[in-house]
């Protein structure tokens, strides 16, 4: 059964010389996240920024799927499934673990989003195991609603925990803090809260930036705590859990979301201006190329494509396109892999900025 132990229901309502030091911090993280927010905002294949920074290497995803699709001596019904599955991961583009999830998650949220402020019908429906959720809440609820044990911890269920936290979300519950400081907050609780460990951090990713959208601190849907807040994986745990037990470590929690945060932006701030350098270049390629800039903002945005695929996105004809691919091939702009019998074109160069 989901323990959440003597999780502290919000607000925290911290210490003075706690939050100075937050405040501190979270006046840089506010800065960083707005010039981002305003660079991303003007960059026009967003969508492509958008994917280099929530996705993995390209190269073992696809090593991945070879190792899934190896022909054999299977029988062509099995074999035939295999064909249609690795077409279907190709056509994603970037890694589907992640890329799939988040893209899901997030956009049926902000479609929520712009019907009702964030509730807990919104949080049960970002996910996909929303049954088996509902189903845990009701064990929870007919277990022991609140109480004192011998050692004076009080027990909530996941209800009272959910209902706490949407209030806070809502300012129903007040605060005097930043949005960034409450998004760290809002972050932690609700992965302490939920119980899917296979969802809960695509849940806690999507619920602060939707929070921050409803705040109106940003007016894009921008990924900026993806990889540096689990880099230390054993820190990033420890805190969490500590968080059930020892209120203290709220404050150290807080200062390790906003220095994460800093240094993700940064980074971020660092690959955009690198990707709209690659952008103006292909850009350029293109004028004098007598390409059109429609099919540049198509490689940015589906980096992974096949000449039938182009044809059919750019609605031109198959000769047309594959004369385009031709050109790109021809100064190196593109990679080149058959897959069962099907040329498969990947624009490499903007793969090769997530990795630098």
């Amino acid at each position: 059964m989901h323990n959440l132990f003597n999780l502290k229901l919000l607000p925290l309502n911290l210490k003075d010389d706690s939050l100075i030091k937050i405040h501190k911090k979270a006046i840089v993280a506010r800065t960083k996240l707005t010039e981002f927010s305003v660079l991303a905002g003007d960059f026009e294949p967003y969508e492509s920024l958008i994917n280099l920074l929530i996705s993995k290497d390209i190269d073992n995803h696809l090593n991945l799927v070879k190792s899934k699709i190896t022909p054999d001596k299977e029988n062509s019904k099995i074999m035939s499934e295999k064909i249609e599955y690795f077409q279907s991961i190709q056509k994603l583009s970037f890694d589907i673990g992640k890329i799939n999830n988040y893209s899901e998650i997030l956009n049926l949220g902000i479609k929520l989003l712009k019907k009702a402020p964030i509730s807990k019908e919104l949080i049960l429906k970002l996910s996909k195991n929303e049954e088996a959720l509902k189903k845990e809440i009701i064990n929870e609820d007919n277990l022991i609603k609140s109480g004192n044990t011998d050692n004076k911890t009080d027990y909530y269920t996941i209800t009272q925990y959910l209902d706490n936290l949407i209030l806070y979300i809502n300012d129903e519950i007040t605060e005097d803090l930043d949005p960034i400081v409450k998004a760290a907050i809002i972050y932690a609780q609700i992965i302490n809260i939920y119980n899917f460990s296979d969802e809960k951090n695509y849940i806690a990713k999507t619920l602060i930036i939707l929070y921050l959208l409803q705040k109106k601190i940003i007016n894009k849907p921008i990924y900026f705590v993806s990889k540096e807040i689990e880099k230390d994986k054993v820190k990033y745990r420890n805190l969490l859990i500590s968080l059930k037990t020892n209120y203290s470590e709220w404050e150290e929690w807080i200062i390790f979301f906003l220095d994460s945060l800093i240094i993700q932006i940064n980074k971020n701030i660092e690959t955009l201006k690198t990707i709209e350098i690659l952008y103006s270049e292909m850009l350029k390629f293109a004028k004098e190329n007598k390409i059109k800039p429609e099919f540049i903002n198509l490689m940015f945005k589906k980096p992974v494509f096949s000449t039938s695929e182009i044809s059919k996105l750019m609605n031109i004809s198959y000769s047309a396109s594959r004369n385009i691919i031709k050109k790109l091939l021809s100064k190196n702009k593109l990679s080149v892999q058959t897959e069962f019998r099907t040329k498969f074109y990947t624009f490499t160069e903007l793969y090769k900025i997530k990795d630098q």
